[in-house]
């Protein structure tokens, strides 16, 4: 149960690899199965017109679970794995905290209705 990793130009490093194994811990306790997932590391398409030399290279992450995919633009492999794991995880958090019912603060319509209602 391994979350699938492909790059069109080399290797995730060593360190993104570790750390991904620790996020596939952390999605098994949650109830994620992290064989849905697969990560796909591409040139950031922005990274292309750049002069040789000229500032940083930018990857683009694809993330694939099923049908469903969100891409982002990193400028290396571990600040994506940081993305990832907020993303991945917090979404885990939320759907088990769904089941409780927390009263939500009324929206920003609400809040500026009321603030028009006021007395001057």
């Amino acid at each position: 149960m391994q979350i699938k990793l492909q790059s069109g130009f080399g290797s995730f490093s060593p360190e993104f690899e570790r750390g991904i194994a620790v996020i596939e811990r952390e999605m098994i306790a949650r109830g994620l199965d992290p064989s849905m997932f697969v990560i796909s590391k591409d040139y950031a398409a922005s990274s292309h017109n750049r002069p040789i030399g000229a500032g940083h290279r930018s990857y683009d992450y694809t993330v694939f679970i099923g049908d469903e995919h969100f891409t982002v633009t990193m400028p290396d492999d571990m600040r994506f794995l940081v993305y990832f794991a907020k993303r991945c995880l917090s979404a885990a958090d939320d759907e088990t905290d769904a089941t409780a019912t927390t009263p939500q603060p009324p929206g920003m319509l609400a809040r500026i209705a009321n603030w028009f209602s006021q007395p001057i």
